[in-house]
């Protein structure tokens, strides 16, 4: 009796522990089944998102190839939600918006030499564009805000173009035309800015802008230039330039070379046009303040004509102390 009792309670705890694993194979089972339920749905979802991110933008570039700017300020506005959405898609928007200011545009007579206007009614075509290519560039600073992305704006038409207190990465304005006066003022170049051959037709704002990289400003058209307490990490080149009023470059920092090669002071446009009657100033490179700390680093420093590296101050030339005489 005693050994059938035995046998009989060794055979329930071993059913019992055959049950208790049949139990947690069919929990384990449950909860694969689930994670992969769980897999194949975040996958299908994941599909979907982009399928849909995808039609968006399809659907956005489409519209912006329209002959009608309303579809084409809907297509602009449908890529800045996509940019929003799809961070990974944003330097894609970004460069579509800047692939818009690239196409050609026949500039009206009512935005070229400073006259700006907003293009009479009558020009229905002209208008509408110029309503579109504002909006696209009011996205494209939206889109800068937070970090920085690269542009490549070259030989594009911009009009009154912002970008205050924007993160930028590479910035490309080759052979591009300022209309009205752009604003770049506390924007932060992250990478190098070329500038080669572009025109700023009124007023370049740049007040305490930080260029952490090259700054390449080569054969450029400056009618006023604003650079007050702007910061050049990398080398700053305004080589071949052309000034036609005041350059206003006081308090600015210099952290590597400067360059002020062949630069041109003129005003025979503005003066052919009456602006000395509108209270310009004749051409000037004013450094007042300005600090050059390259002399530990060897680069060339070639500054414009009655200015002076005394230390690390840029002074003009009238007000260095003589030299001790020897005698």
């Amino acid at each position: 009796m005693e050994a059938i009792r035995t046998a009989l309670t060794v055979g329930v705890g071993t059913g019992g522990a055959f049950a208790l694993w049949m139990a947690a194979r069919r929990q384990r089972s449950t909860e694969v089944q689930l994670h992969e339920s769980a897999r194949a749905a975040d996958a299908a979802e994941l599909d979907s998102r982009e399928r849909r991110l995808t039609d968006l933008y399809v659907q956005a570039v489409e519209q912006i190839g329209s002959d009608k700017a309303a579809v084409r300020l809907g297509g602009l506005y449908a890529l800045e939600r996509l940019a929003w959405d799809d961070v990974d898609r944003r330097a894609v928007v970004i460069n579509v918006l800047c692939s818009y200011l690239r196409m050609p545009y026949l500039v009206p007579e009512q935005l070229k030499n400073g006259r700006y206007r907003l293009p009479a009614a009558s020009d229905l075509r002209q208008h509408e564009e110029w309503q579109v290519r504002i909006t696209v560039q009011h996205l494209l600073g939206n889109l800068l805000r937070d970090q920085p992305y690269d542009l490549d704006l070259r030989g594009a038409t911009l009009i009154e173009f912002d970008l205050r207190e924007c993160a930028i990465g590479k910035a490309l304005f080759h052979d591009a035309q300022f209309i009205s006066t752009p604003k770049f003022m506390g924007a932060t170049f992250h990478d190098e800015v070329w500038v080669f051959d572009t025109s700023f037709d009124t007023v370049a704002r740049l007040e305490g802008a930080t260029f952490l990289d090259r700054a390449i400003f080569t054969r450029c058209a400056f009618y006023k230039l604003c650079l007050q307490d702007a910061a050049f990490a990398g080398g700053a080149s305004f080589i071949q330039s052309k000034f036609a009023g005041k350059a206003d470059m006081s308090q600015v920092t210099f952290k590597s070379g400067i360059e002020f090669e062949d630069c041109v002071l003129d005003m025979d446009r503005y003066a052919a046009e009456g602006m000395r009657e509108r209270g310009w100033e004749s051409p000037e490179i004013d450094l007042t303040g300005a600090v050059a700390d390259v002399s530990s680093l060897g680069t060339p420093v070639t500054l414009p004509s009655g200015w002076q590296l005394q230390g690390s101050s840029i002074v003009r030339a009238a007000t260095l102390e003589p030299k001790p005489s020897s005698a």
